[in-house]
């Protein structure tokens, strides 16, 4: 998947375009430019079953380190949407200003012993039953043959884990 203009030049509130993630990314780099001194806010929304039924997702701000569900100033954000299948950058305030975002879907790519897996078909092979925290987070309940990734939002790095026997082991 390329770049996907959510908003171009917007002079209004408004959902924009609809991201088709389908579940198949596990992260989302979104850039915003024309957001200054409180004159529009974004919402980060993203949905599981369907289009029109959204919910809020919390973003890094990469330059400030800050997680919010609200962009209200320009900058690169970065959105976990693991298992998603629909983002929208709803803007929910407009005040004045020209508003663009522009998205991009990050591949999945996790390091476990015998190779990569991709979302370039590197390897085939499917998480079935998976999981997804952040490493301040607890670890959530699972089944047996469940798979859970670990993202830490300070070092960047990603642990993967299975349930086996009762218990998180990881990769």
């Amino acid at each position: 998947m390329g770049k996907v203009t959510l908003h171009n030049a917007v002079k209004a509130a408004g959902d924009g375009v609809i991201l088709e993630l389908l579940g198949e990314f596990p992260a989302v780099a979104v850039e915003i430019s024309g957001l200054t001194a409180g004159n529009a806010t974004i919402t980060f929304k993203g949905s599981v079953k369907a289009k029109g039924v959204y919910y809020e997702q919390r973003a890094l701000n990469k330059k400030t380190g800050e997680v919010s569900y609200t962009a209200t100033t320009d900058g690169i954000y970065l959105l976990d949407v693991i298992g998603l299948s629909y983002l929208i950058a709803d803007i929910t305030a407009y005040t004045s200003g020209t508003i663009t975002a522009v998205a991009q879907a990050v591949p999945l790519a996790i390091s476990l012993p015998g190779g990569v897996i991709d979302s370039n078909g590197c390897q085939a092979v499917k998480l079935s039953g998976s999981k997804v925290c952040l490493s301040s987070e607890a670890k959530p309940a699972g089944e047996q043959g469940d798979t859970l990734l670990e993202y830490d939002e300070i070092t960047g790095e990603t642990k993967v884990y299975k349930y086996i026997s009762g218990d998180w082991r990881e990769l």
